[in-house]
């Protein structure tokens, strides 16, 4: 691994990000599509309401699901994320929605957004 194939981002808190062939792609994956900040804040909620609903299958049976029409898939998908994990995400989309409230640069929202769930 070489020194260039990192670059540091000053302007989150988050860890250096790899610049490979891979990486750039995804990138270029979230960003490539002109998005509208009023379909990115709907978007967003609905990442929200899928995490509440991955939350409350993980602590109760009978819980009304908001996001997700079929039950079981709801739990199988919640049993592949521990508690702390799934709020993790919620914040991280809450800071988001946030960002956009405040008129962040769309693109760099989403780098952002991306690099601190995990993605990138």
């Amino acid at each position: 691994m070489f020194d260039d194939d990192f670059t540091y981002n000053f302007l989150t808190y988050t860890t250096p990000g790899c610049l490979c062939d891979g990486h750039i792609a995804m990138i270029n994956a979230i960003t490539g599509e002109e998005k509208k900040r009023e379909e990115l804040a709907s978007l967003l909620q609905a990442i929200l309401s899928c995490l509440r609903d991955l939350l409350l299958c993980k602590q109760t049976d009978g819980a009304p699901l908001c996001f997700f029409a079929d039950r079981e898939e709801a739990f199988a998908l919640s049993y592949r994320f521990t508690t702390p994990e799934l709020l993790s995400l919620c914040e991280c989309v809450s800071a988001a929605q946030d960002q956009l409230l405040a008129n962040a640069n769309i693109r760099l929202l989403l780098i952002s957004l991306a690099t601190r769930c995990g993605l990138l």
